[in-house]
Parts: C-alpha cells; sequence; structure tokens
C-alpha cells in the first residue's frame, strides 16, 4: 500500500492495462479509506476501462459498513471513478448511500449517468431520478432513455426477470441483461446445460440454467441466480354442479322491476341449469394473466387506490383477488358466439351498448339471459366469466365511447379500468331508469370465460 501511495501520489503513476485493476483490487482489500478516498478525488487520472468494473462491483456488493467508512472521506464525484461507484451504489441498489452521495455535487458525463439512469428506471426510484434532474446532473440523452424505460415498465414486470444472489438477498438485473438471460433460457433445451455469456464493464459472466450459478471469468467468484414474476399456471375452474349452478343462477334473477318492461325478468326465475362445462384454454388464460399483471403494475405506478366493489356471496366460488375487484359476473349469448369465445375468449372489438362498445356483464342472471339466443330445443346459452374490474367508473349517464374515462385530466392517458352502470335513475337509459348492474369491460384481456352453461326454462 505504502509503495502505491508512493508512486501514484510522488511519482504521479498513472497506471496501465492489468496494473490499474491490481492497483484498486489492492487498495480496495487492505480498506484504506482515506487512501481510496484521495484516489476519487484524482481527476486527472486516467484509469484503464478494466479498472471501472473493480469499483461497480465493489459498491454494488460491498457491505454497508464498509460503504459508511469509505463515505465519511472528503471527495468529490468528478472522476470517473468516482461516477463508477455511484453506479456500483445505484445497481446494488443501495438507495440510502445513493440520495446521500448524489447529494453532494454530482457532475456526471451522458454515458456514465445512462447506466445511473437504467438502474433507477428499473427500480421505479423517482426520488434519485429527481435529485439527478434537479441538479442538472444528467444529459437529455440519458434522460430520454430512463423516461423511455419508465413508460415501458409495465409491460417489462409482466415478463419473467432475472436477479443475482447477495448474502441474504436478491439483487436484479439491469433490463437489457435480464432481456437478453430471458431470451436465451426460453430458446435453450431445458434438457442439457446452458452457458450464456454477458459483460457488466469489463467484467464477462457466464450462467449455467441448469445450475443456474453465475461465474465471473475474472475472479472465478460464483453466485447463484433465479429467475422471477413467470406467469401463474392454468388453474383449472373449480367444480359447479348444474344443481348448484341452478341455485345461483336463480338467486340472481329478479321479479318485476321498475321501468318500461318491468316483466322481463319474472319469466327467467324458474330457469334451470342443463349442463356446465367448464373452460380450459391456456392461451385464453395466460392473456389473462399478463392483464392481471399489467393492472397491477398500473396501478402501483400512478399511485391508484382501488377502491372494493360490493360483490354478492353466490358468486363468491373461490377466492379471486380482491384488490383488482375480480369477480365472476354473467354474459349472455348464442351458441356459436360462445364457442368462439371458449376459444379464444372475450373480443371488445364486436361488442356495443349504452354504455360504451366494450364487452357487457352483470352479476343479475336474468339480465344476461335476455342477451341470450334459443338454441334449436329452445335452451340459451349463459356464461359465467371471471373478469378484473379492477378501478372503475361509477356512472350515472348513457356512454358513447371505446375506451373508459380519464381517470385524472393532469394524466391523460391514465383511464379508468371499467365502467360499472348501477341500479337507478340514468340519464339516457330506457326510461330514464337503469333496473340492473352492468359492468363494461373494454379489454377483453380482463376477463376470463370460466363456465358455458346451457339454460332451460320451464315455459319453453
Amino acid at each position: 500500500i505504502e509503495v502505491v501511495r508512493w508512486l501514484l501520489f510522488e511519482r504521479r503513476f498513472v497506471p496501465q492495462e492489468g496494473t490499474g485493476k491490481q492497483v484498486l483490487e489492492l487498495i480496495l482489500q487492505a480498506q484504506d479509506w482515506p487512501f481510496l478516498g484521495a484516489v476519487l478525488q484524482m481527476e486527472h487520472m486516467n484509469w484503464p476501462p478494466e479498472s471501472f468494473s473493480v469499483v461497480v462491483d465493489f459498491a454494488r456488493e460491498a457491505p454497508i459498513p464498509q460503504m459508511t467508512s469509505l463515505l465519511e472521506q472528503d471527495f468529490t464525484l468528478k472522476s470517473p471513478i468516482a461516477q463508477c461507484l455511484l453506479a456500483g451504489f445505484a445497481q446494488g441498489q443501495h438507495w440510502d448511500l445513493f440520495e446521500w452521495l448524489v447529494k453532494r455535487r454530482v457532475e456526471l458525463p451522458d454515458e456514465a449517468s445512462k447506466k445511473i439512469l437504467v438502474s433507477l428506471a428499473m427500480a421505479k426510484k423517482a426520488f434519485a431520478l429527481e435529485l439527478l434532474i434537479r441538479r442538472g446532473s444528467v444529459g437529455s440523452g440519458a434522460l430520454a432513455e430512463a423516461m423511455t424505460l419508465l413508460a415501458s415498465k409495465d409491460s417489462a414486470d409482466c415478463k419473467p426477470t432475472w436477479q443475482w444472489q447477495r448474502g441474504d438477498g436478491w439483487i436484479g438485473f439491469d433490463m437489457d441483461i435480464s432481456r437478453s438471460l430471458e431470451d436465451a433460457y426460453a430458446s435453450g433445451n431445458p434438457q442439457s446445460p446452458v452457458l450464456v455469456e454477458f459483460q457488466v464493464g469489463s467484467t464477462r459472466y457466464r450462467v449455467n440454467f441448469e445450475t443456474m450459478i453465475q461465474r465471473s471469468e475474472g475472479s472465478g467468484r460464483e453466485r447463484h441466480l433465479r429467475r422471477v414474476g413467470e406467469l401463474p399456471p392454468l388453474v383449472k375452474p373449480p367444480p359447479l354442479s348444474p344443481e348448484r349452478a341452478t341455485e345461483i343462477l336463480r338467486s340472481r334473477s329478479h321479479g318485476p322491476l321498475q321501468g318500461p318492461d318491468p316483466g322481463k325478468c319474472a319469466e327467467f326465475q324458474n330457469a334451470q341449469v342443463l349442463s356446465v362445462e367448464p373452460v380450459i384454454s391456456s392461451e385464453v388464460w395466460s392473456t389473462y394473466q399478463m392483464a392481471v399483471c399489467k393492472l397491477r403494475s398500473k396501478h402501483r405506478q400512478y399511485g391508484v387506490e382501488v377502491k372494493p366493489v360490493a360483490m354478492f356471496e353466490e358468486l363468491k366460488l373461490h377466492l379471486l383477488d380482491s384488490t383488482l375487484n375480480e369477480g365472476y359476473y354473467f354474459h349472455g349469448t348464442d351458441a356459436e358466439s360462445a364457442r368462439r369465445i371458449q376459444q379464444f375468449g372475450f373480443d371488445e372489438r364486436f361488442s356495443k351498448g349504452i354504455y360504451g362498445d366494450g364487452v357487457y356483464f352483470t352479476p343479475d342472471a336474468c339480465k344476461a339471459l335476455q342477451y341470450s339466443k334459443p338454441t334449436g330445443d329452445g335452451s340459451r346459452i349463459l356464461i359465467l366469466a371471471r373478469i378484473l374490474v379492477g378501478d372503475p367508473f361509477f356512472t350515472n349517464s348513457t356512454l358513447s365511447t371505446r375506451y373508459p374515462p380519464p381517470r385524472d385530466p393532469l394524466e391523460p392517458g391514465l383511464l379508468y379500468d371499467s365502467v360499472i352502470a348501477r341500479p337507478g335513475p340514468t340519464a339516457g337509459a330506457p326510461g330514464d331508469y337503469q333496473n340492473h348492474t352492468e359492468v363494461v369491460m373494454f379489454n377483453g384481456a380482463q376477463t376470463y370465460p370460466a363456465y358455458i352453461m346451457r339454460v332451460g326454462l320451464r315455459n319453453g
């Protein structure tokens, strides 16, 4: 250490390729924080690129007490090595240390700030982004890239991501590396080891998907990896007998109601479910689960507080996601359309109504049966669907729209997740009155046709 100190400060020695990495490794191993702090201030020092990865790896993985000791030293953040320290904090998600360090005067070149902003955008650390922007510490190119990442975060959240183990915790790779690992994993042969290489700074790593181990080619250090965020596998709808389905249907049918045609529901009070066919479609289920993921990401990103929508006890067939107001609702249709829905799911492009151009559902079986058409034997088709109501817009008038209304005028792209019309006075409805609850879904992906029922009427 003393020899290195003399070389750097007395002789103004400039480390070359190979020696620069060794010098920094020696200082870090000795935990000589005053020495390292002095090195970080050496703006004239033109360290070879391979040296940068040593500092990034150290800042990403070092224990907090070591970091605290280093930060007590007096140094600026103008040198390339100091910028690597900042990037390492961001990659390692040491957010408290990162924020403390950024509060010093930061002057980052565009390329360095890009790497930092990528890590921040991936972690949705808005406070650190704002801090850097307020200080004018990032170039326009880096800022644009970070904003793009934030905008695409919804879709990224819905794909499997990769993490590496540090101590007892797990740290996510940046977006590009995670995507590369996922692409290689998805296209590889699961019956044999798949080796993939990637690079962070000047350090190259090799990944074995069979052992889920990452190995540094330089140091030989190995770390465990894991793949997270996979979509849930297909869940077969729970058994539903025709007898139980009949009980549900009759409990959700009304007698004479207010309005221009008060007796419409009465004819369905004695309806009987003749058969129940559960829908098992991996493709439709995957689309539905992707919608679950996107809604959660949207609500988290915009701070949407989803208020609970009351569910009828008869339709609580099993445990559902109350945070997204997931529930079972009826949809009436004809036999041919039911087969298409069973195969491809609901498609909002082919539906229209007085509350917008979407797919209509209701907790009231008698209302849904009004839209079902008799088949050759006189029976009717009713679908019991699992839908994600999410954050709904409650309307007391008819709507002419292809999309849910905007949720916030200051966020023009932020829309409600659905529309609900509740019973009561409703401008534009027949007789200016709404008899039943109707839920309009403007995205078919937020629906899953769980059961197809064939319903018979005693009077026909």
